[in-house]
Parts: C-alpha cells; sequence; structure tokens
C-alpha cells in the first residue's frame, strides 16, 4: 500500500540515514526493549506469530538511523474504513523521540488520507504512562476502558482518532 521510498519522504526522514523499511518479525529480536516492553511481551506466548500476521498487510514498517532500529509500527485493516494502529519502540526510542514523533504524526496523517480511514484506534495498556501520554500527543482520545483486557490482566485504554 505504502512505498517506504514514499514513507521516507512523507515522514520527514534524512534518508540514507534515516529511514523506513519493511517490517520484519525479527526486528523485534534486534531492538533492546524497555522494562515495560520487554516484561509484557513476555506474557503473551505467541505474541512474534501474532505480530507476523500483522506483517502480512504490508502496512507495517521499522524506523531506523544509521542500522539502529528504534520502533516497529504500522496499521491493520479491521473493516472497511476501520484500522488498528501498533507501536512496538525501542528502549532506545527517547534518544530520538521528537524525530519519531514527528514522523509518527505524518504517517497517521499520510495513512489516514490515502487509506480513506475514517477511524483510527488503538489500546494502550494504561499502566504504560509513557505509551498513553504519546497516544495522546498523536491525537487519540479515549474511548473507554477495556477491564482485565491485556495478557497481563490489566486494564486497557481503547483510544481512537476519527477523521
Amino acid at each position: 500500500m505504502f512505498s517506504t521510498d514514499e514513507l521516507n519522504d512523507v515522514m520527514g526522514l534524512d534518508y540514507p540515514s534515516q529511514k523506513v523499511v519493511p517490517f520484519h518479525v525479527e526486528h523485534l529480536s534486534m531492538m533492546p526493549l524497555n522494562e515495560f516492553d520487554e516484561a509484557h511481551l513476555g506474557l503473551f506466548h505467541n505474541y512474534r506469530e501474532y505480530i507476523a500476521a500483522y506483517a502480512n498487510s504490508n502496512l507495517c514498517f521499522s524506523a531506523m538511523q544509521d542500522g539502529v532500529l528504534y520502533a516497529s509500527f504500522g496499521v491493520n485493516p479491521l473493516f472497511p474504513h476501520v484500522y488498528e494502529a501498533w507501536l512496538i519502540p525501542s528502549a532506545e526510542i527517547s534518544k530520538k523521540a521528537y524525530k519519531m514523533h514527528k514522523a509518527s504524526l505524518a504517517f497517521f496523517e499520510h495513512a489516514v488520507n490515502k487509506l480513506a480511514i475514517r477511524r483510527l484506534q488503538i489500546a494502550v495498556c494504561s499502566r504504560n504512562i509513557r505509551a498513553v501520554k504519546w497516544a495522546e500527543r498523536c491525537y487519540f482520545e479515549h474511548e473507554g476502558l477495556l477491564r482485565s483486557f491485556g495478557p497481563e490482566g490489566d486494564d486497557y485504554f481503547m483510544m481512537s482518532r476519527i477523521s
């Protein structure tokens, strides 16, 4: 659906040192995860297979600079014009927080426009304050609480951007 050249341009990355590449499930093994995500992914026994199925949509990517992966992300269709977004950040992403945030905003805008998305949603663990604040800064609004939703039994916020 998107070419990596298109996204590198849209997201304002300084190609070739900063770039987006097609997501591959092995990227998860190549990124050091922050403490929260490391523990969380350890509770989801088939997470790699789950994410690998997402990668088949051709709407999933990884962002890197000078060969270092900073995040894997994407959007996946649920219904016509309704998509779910996801992001797995590297523990190193704070070194590129401003650039990655600007790139995320550009990606979401481009995806909404190109795919004619009317609803883009994410589920965010309520304990992951950093992720909740990032989603809010990306203009996702709280819709409700998914009680005991995640693999760890935590509550999650359902958040969305409506076009």
